[in-house]
């Protein structure tokens, strides 16, 4: 199922489901109990598919950024924190700051949406905590990350 978050004909932000072509407006929590109604949806706006409270991402994930960057493979997943205020929807304008960085960089990413509240779960566990996928635009100040890092 597609499910889409987006901005309504009246104004308010919706979770809509894709069905046989048409927008069908979401009721109750998609991180819950929730149902697709037949009632049509009429996106003023496409938004990003979620709000999310926190944002976890995986860095140097793969042998050739890491040798990009000048760096090993790490041993261990290197995990940090964005804000979730670096969320933007599709075709939003990307800010940066006045005193911005002079290398911006973007990855394609895969965000993977974690459905439910969830801790120390087995591997063989793992995807029934996964609510969805979306394709994600990763943003970085390559300048900065190397002064602080």
């Amino acid at each position: 199922m597609k499910l889409y978050r987006v901005m309504d004909q009246d104004g308010q932000v919706v979770h809509a489901a894709e069905v046989e072509g048409e927008l069908r407006r979401i009721r109750g929590d998609i991180f819950g109990r929730f149902e697709v109604t037949a009632e049509a949806v009429r996106p003023r706006r496409l938004l990003a598919p979620v709000a999310p409270p926190m944002i976890f991402a995986v860095g140097l994930n793969y042998r050739a950024h890491a040798a990009e960057t000048g760096q090993e493979p790490p041993e261990a997943p290197v995990v940090f924190a964005k804000a979730p205020t670096a969320v933007i929807g599709p075709g939003e304008p990307i800010l940066l700051p006045a005193a911005g960085p002079d290398h911006v960089d973007y990855e394609v990413e895969l965000a993977v949406v974690i459905g439910r509240t969830c801790r120390d779960v087995p591997a063989r566990s793992a995807l029934q905590c996964v609510l969805g996928y979306a394709v994600a635009n990763d943003v970085s100040a390559r300048d900065w990350q190397r002064r602080l890092g």
